[in-house]
């Protein structure tokens, strides 16, 4: 049996909680609920009914087939009820087909399970098709680039339930 010292206890235990929150922290403050993988990316939910997708990189362009098992991940991971979305494409190269991106903007379905959209990009390409996607798609629900998931989630704190800023 091993034996540890007071002191040694103590840090071993401090440790232990500090691994315990980091593994539900992955943002500052906001735990994290639940987690979905797909081959084209990773869904994390939340609290305060926001999912991080984190996408990867993937050789062939995202169909709208594969646009709708994203939407059946935003339903198995909250129950079908809306939520804040945060799209993450930093450090990855990812393309959509042009109706998955009209899927993504405009579905029924989709639009069901979105309070809103804040995208995080990595490079300039990106944000050239972000604004397009803005643009030319315009999704169903508030959209906006954002630099980091923290801005993400005070973007959507200062939203009201019709998507629109607090206080405008």
């Amino acid at each position: 049996m091993l034996k540890y010292s007071p002191k040694q206890l103590i840090l071993l235990t401090s440790l232990w909680l500090l691994t315990e929150v980091m593994k539900t922290q992955i943002i500052p403050g906001v735990a994290q609920l639940d987690e979905l993988d797909l081959p084209t990316a990773h869904f994390i939910r939340l609290e305060g009914e926001v999912v991080w997708v984190r996408y990867k990189n993937v050789k062939e362009e995202i169909t709208v087939a594969e646009a709708r098992k994203h939407t059946e991940a935003l339903k198995q991971l909250n129950g079908g009820k809306p939520l804040h979305i945060i799209l993450d494409f930093r450090g990855i190269f990812v393309t959509f087909s042009n109706e998955s991106r009209a899927y993504f903007a405009k579905s029924a379905d989709h639009a069901l399970l979105r309070k809103s959209q804040a995208m995080i990009l990595g490079n300039l390409a990106q944000r050239i098709v972000a604004n397009f996607y803005l643009r030319f798609n315009k999704p169903s629900c508030p959209a906006k680039v954002v630099s980091s998931p923290e801005e993400a989630i005070i973007w959507f704190k200062n939203l009201d339930e019709e998507g629109r800023l607090i206080g405008s």
